[in-house]
C-alpha cells in the first residue's frame, strides 16, 4: 500500500504545473547586437564551395564569427610569412611545418592547406552574414618577434581593406601547454601579461579602434594579465585588454542523462562555472586598476563530450546547447558567445556528425546548429527577469526596446511537463509558440516549427504543454 501511494503521489508531482513568472519590466542586461555566433575553421571550411558555407552561416543567424579555430590558430599565418609586405591570404599557411596538421590530409609539407578557408574568404561570409568577426593571432608561434610581426601585418591588411575587423585575440587558450601542436615550453601568466601590454600597443598604432582579448582559464591567471605594469610605458594590461576570451565546454566526459540530472564529471552542473573565475578575477582587478570596460567574451563553447566512442550531435545535443547559449546570455558581463565550431576534421569522413559539429558535411544544419539557428530567430535586446523554474524545467526572456517579448521554456525531462506561463503587466497574451523537439533525445533529426502557432489569453497567464526532451520558444509581437 505505502509503494501504491508513493508511486501516486511521484506521478501528482510529475502533473504538477510549473509556474514561470516573466518581468519585463526588470532587464538584466542589454545587448547593442546579436550575441550568439560560432567559430569557422581555417583547416577544411573550404572544402565545399564559398556560397554553400555562406548559406550555411546564415541559416543560423549568427552576428559574431571567429577566425582561425582552434588550437592550430596559433600556428596559422594569414599570408605566407616571407612576404609581409604584400598580404595574400591565397598563401595562408601553417607557420611551423613541424606542428600538426602539416604532413596530413589538411596540410602540405609546405604548410600550405590542402581545403583551407583564407581570410578573404572569411571575410566574404562574415559580410554577407552581417557578422562581427573576431581574429585569433598566432601567439607565441614558435618565433614571438616573427610573430608580432604577422599580427601587425594582420592587422594593418584588414584596415586597409577596411574589413572592420575590431575583436584581435592574442593567442587561443595560452594557458594550456600542447607540445603536438604548438608550444616550445609552458606559457607563464607573467610572461603572457609582458607581451600582451607590447602587442596592444603596437597594434592599436596601427588601429586604434580595435579591441584585444586575451585569455585565461584561472582567476589568478586573469588577475595577473589585468594587473601587471610596464613600468617603461607606465601601462596597466587592463588598460589595453577590452576583453577575457573564455572557453566553456561544460559536458566534457560526461552524458546526456547526467545533464538531466544537472550533474557532468566534477559534480553539480553549472554552465556559467567557467565564466566565474573571470567575473573574480575582474574583481580583483579592479582594486588595482579600472576593469568596468572589460567584457566577457566566451569564443568557445560546446555541449560536446570530447569521447571517442560516443559524442553525438542529436536532439540531446540541441537541446543542451539551447541550454548552455542562453545561460551565457543571462549573464551581465558577457558580451557575446560563440558555439566552437562550424566542424572538426572528421566531419567528411564520419557517418555521424560529432557535438561540436554545427554543419554537416554538406553544409546543413545539424541539431546544435538548428538549435542556435531557432534562438538567434527570436532572441531580443534584453535579457529580462524569469523566476519559477526548477531542475528539469528551464526559462529565459528576452524583450525588445518596443516591447515585443520571447520567453524560452526548456525541458530537460523524459516526460511532459505543464507550465502556466504568467507576465507582469500584460493584460492579456497573444503571440506564437515555436516547437523544437524530436522523437528521443537521441534522434539525429529534431525539427523546429519556425512559422509556429497561434497562442493567446485573455489574461497574463498562459498554460502550456512542454514536450519531453524539448525546447518552446514563445513570441508575443506586442505586449498588451
Amino acid at each position: 500500500m505505502f509503494c501504491l501511494l508513493q508511486a501516486l503521489f511521484s506521478s501528482q508531482l510529475a502533473l504538477a504545473a510549473v509556474d514561470i513568472r516573466v518581468n519585463p519590466a526588470v532587464v538584466i542586461k542589454t545587448n547593442t547586437q546579436m550575441p550568439l555566433g560560432m567559430g569557422l575553421n581555417q583547416l577544411n571550411d573550404g572544402t565545399l564551395s564559398l556560397e554553400s558555407l555562406k548559406s550555411a552561416v546564415l541559416q543560423t543567424g549568427s552576428k559574431h564569427l571567429r577566425f582561425p579555430e582552434g588550437e592550430s590558430a596559433d600556428n596559422y599565418s594569414f599570408t605566407d610569412p616571407a612576404f609581409l609586405n604584400r598580404p595574400n591570404p591565397s598563401t595562408a599557411r601553417m607557420v611551423n611545418p613541424k606542428y600538426w596538421p602539416v604532413g596530413t590530409s589538411l596540410a602540405n609539407h609546405n604548410g600550405t592547406l590542402r581545403k583551407g578557408l583564407n581570410f578573404d574568404q572569411f571575410m566574404t561570409v562574415a559580410r554577407a552574414a552581417g557578422a562581427s568577426p573576431n581574429i585569433v593571432l598566432c601567439y607565441p608561434c614558435g618565433d614571438k618577434v616573427k610573430a608580432l610581426e604577422i599580427a601587425k601585418a594582420w592587422v594593418k591588411y584588414s584596415k586597409d581593406k577596411a574589413y572592420n575587423v575590431l575583436n584581435w585575440e592574442i593567442g587561443n587558450e595560452t594557458y594550456l601547454y600542447n607540445p603536438n601542436y604548438t608550444d616550445e615550453y609552458p606559457m607563464t601568466a607573467d610572461e603572457y601579461a609582458r607581451d600582451i601590454v607590447t602587442w596592444a600597443v603596437a597594434l592599436k598604432s596601427i588601429d586604434p579602434r580595435i579591441r584585444i582579448g586575451v585569455n585565461g582559464k584561472t582567476r589568478a591567471w586573469l588577475k595577473t594579465l589585468m594587473t601587471y605594469k610596464d613600468s617603461a610605458r607606465n601601462l596597466y594590461g587592463a588598460q589595453v585588454i577590452d576583453f577575457l576570451a573564455i572557453h566553456s565546454y561544460p559536458m566534457y566526459d560526461s552524458s546526456f542523462s547526467a545533464y538531466q540530472q544537472n550533474r557532468n564529471a566534477w559534480g553539480a552542473l553549472d554552465f556559467t562555472a567557467d565564466i566565474q573565475p573571470a567575473m573574480e578575477a575582474l574583481w580583483d582587478a579592479a582594486d588595482v586598476v579600472n576593469t568596468a570596460h572589460i567584457k566577457i567574451s566566451v569564443t568557445e563553447c560546446s555541449t560536446m563530450n570530447f569521447s571517442t566512442q560516443s559524442d553525438p550531435n542529436n536532439m540531446g545535443s540541441a537541446l543542451m546547447t539551447a541550454d548552455l547559449l542562453l545561460t551565457l546570455l543571462k549573464q551581465p558581463r558577457v558580451d557575446f558567445v560563440e558555439l566552437w565550431a562550424s566542424r572538426w576534421i572528421k566531419n567528411f569522413s564520419s557517418g555521424l556528425p560529432q557535438g561540436s559539429d554545427t554543419f554537416s558535411a554538406k553544409n546543413k544544419l545539424n541539431p546544435s546548429g538548428l538549435a542556435l539557428a531557432a534562438i538567434t530567430q527570436f532572441n531580443r535586446e534584453q535579457v529580462v527577469a524569469t523566476t519559477g523554474e526548477t531542475s528539469s524545467l528551464k526559462a529565459f526572456a528576452s524583450r525588445s526596446q518596443e516591447g515585443a517579448l520571447t520567453v524560452v521554456l526548456l525541458n530537460r525531462a523524459n516526460s511532459v511537463q505543464s507550465v502556466s506561463l504568467s507576465v507582469v503587466g500584460a493584460g492579456s497574451l497573444s503571440g506564437k509558440k515555436h516547437s523544437f523537439q524530436a522523437s528521443s533525445a537521441t534522434s539525429p533529426t529534431p525539427t523546429f516549427d519556425a512559422t509556429g502557432v497561434g497562442v493567446q489569453s485573455s489574461l497574463s497567464a498562459l498554460n502550456l504543454s512542454v514536450p519531453k526532451t524539448s525546447f518552446l520558444i514563445l513570441n508575443f509581437p506586442k505586449l498588451k
